[in-house]
């Protein structure tokens, strides 16, 4: 039991969501936490998949919300690590070759679990998404009903997953529609475009939804009025204010040379001289950055680009330096392979444009292990792809 117990989400996420739930089985709204004698606020620190799937579905079971969770990202990394085992032992001919292969897939996974799954379960999402482009190939050759299925699920889970993690499927939606778009032979192509992107619409319009919701749903708890530039920016994370934390990922006069939101507190005049967060009572009863805030850092943002413009691009390469060397490191000489002949650009564009669009999140923010890990998995869908697709040992249809 223990190896499900131990999987858990950042612990201020999981604070926040278990107080979340509380309210909601308490009060039966979403989005809030408190109580009517020291008041309500909208919880902004999750995003709103979490703060409706999970208290929701705690309640209906009648489980707590931490084993909930535990559970939820068990199955999903169990999912990621099956398909992709699969896929490896479906499109190689030489088991020979696929055994030690598949040791390394299960080191992999072992230090993931050990890793992520055990801190920060939450960011295994980008993973996912990332190391899934593989498993496409193998499911996209099967016949029309395994396709259908595929894409259903997928899709599913892009609405879920993507309330969970903002964007955290773009890589792949993106490397999904290339590919269906290129494959010549494929009939249902309306069809397998559509689906995704209705589920991408419908993850949009409930984040908008959501936003508004929240604040619906604090106004039927406690009287309160406030105007609309203090409404929450976003419920859970938003570009800007990661962007703006992320300038801190090298030492400047700008910032303290580290990764924090207190950098986007400090920047709207929310932080104490003693590094506090600065509780303002008209504002702490409704979220702790509001739009307002967000006009803000946008100035910010904007101040530095057209300023210190050289500021910004030092940021930015010596992250992208550090990811150049994530990718060199785990593709290693089957690089040579991938960019070689043997692979068809069929394999090639797709993933490279799932590679440079997963380097997107870890840019903006900084270049961890946590925000990597979609650009990570990217990495491996190519390595995995360059090993598999040698023809000494691969299937022949």
């Amino acid at each position: 039991m223990d190896f499900i117990t131990n999987i858990t989400i950042t612990s201020s996420k999981l604070n926040s969501l278990i107080e979340a739930t509380d309210t909601f089985k308490n009060y039966g709204k979403f989005f809030l936490k408190g109580d009517p004698d020291k008041g309500f606020v909208i919880v902004d620190v999750v995003n709103f998949g979490f703060l409706s799937f999970f208290p929701f579905f705690s309640d209906l079971l009648n489980i707590s919300v931490i084993n909930l969770v535990s559970y939820f990202f068990l199955a999903l990394f169990l999912l990621s690590f099956v398909i992709t085992s699969i896929t490896l032992f479906a499109i190689c001919e030489n088991k020979l070759k696929i055994y030690p292969f598949f040791i390394i897939i299960c080191f992999i996974y072992l230090v993931t679990y050990e890793f992520i799954l055990t801190s920060s379960a939450e960011y295994f999402i980008y993973f996912f998404w990332g190391i899934l482009p593989f498993s496409y190939y193998y499911f996209l050759k099967k016949k029309f009903n395994i396709q259908l299925s595929f894409i259903i699920t997928f899709s599913l889970l892009l609405i879920l997953l993507g309330s969970f993690l903002y964007y955290s499927f773009i890589s792949f939606l993106l490397f999904y529609l290339i590919n269906i778009n290129i494959e010549n032979k494929q009939t249902n192509r309306i069809l397998f475009n559509v689906i995704p992107i209705i589920a991408f619409l419908t993850l949009i319009s409930s984040q908008h939804y959501s936003n508004n919701q929240a604040v619906k749903n604090l106004l039927s708890l406690q009287k309160t009025t406030f105007e609309s530039q203090n409404y929450p920016a976003d419920l859970g994370n938003n570009a800007y204010f990661t962007f703006y934390a992320g300038l801190g990922f090298i030492t400047s006069d700008y910032f303290e040379g580290n990764f924090h939101d207190d950098e986007i507190y400090k920047a709207v005049g929310k932080l104490n001289k003693d590094g506090g967060r600065f509780n303002d009572k008209k504002l702490g009863t409704l979220t702790q950055l509001t739009i307002n805030d967000l006009e803000k850092v946008k100035k910010k943002i904007y101040y530095l680009f057209f300023n210190e413009p050289f500021f910004i691009f030092k940021v930015i390469f010596a992250k992208v330096g550090v990811l150049l060397g994530y990718f060199l490191v785990i593709t290693n000489i089957f690089l040579f392979y991938f960019f070689s002949k043997n692979i068809s650009n069929y394999y090639k564009i797709p993933l490279l444009i799932n590679l440079l669009i997963s380097a997107i999140i870890p840019i903006i923010s900084i270049p961890s292990k946590l925000y990597s890990l979609g650009f990570l998995g990217a990495s491996l869908s190519i390595l995995f792809i360059s090993y598999c697709k040698n023809r000494k040992f691969i299937k022949v249809n």
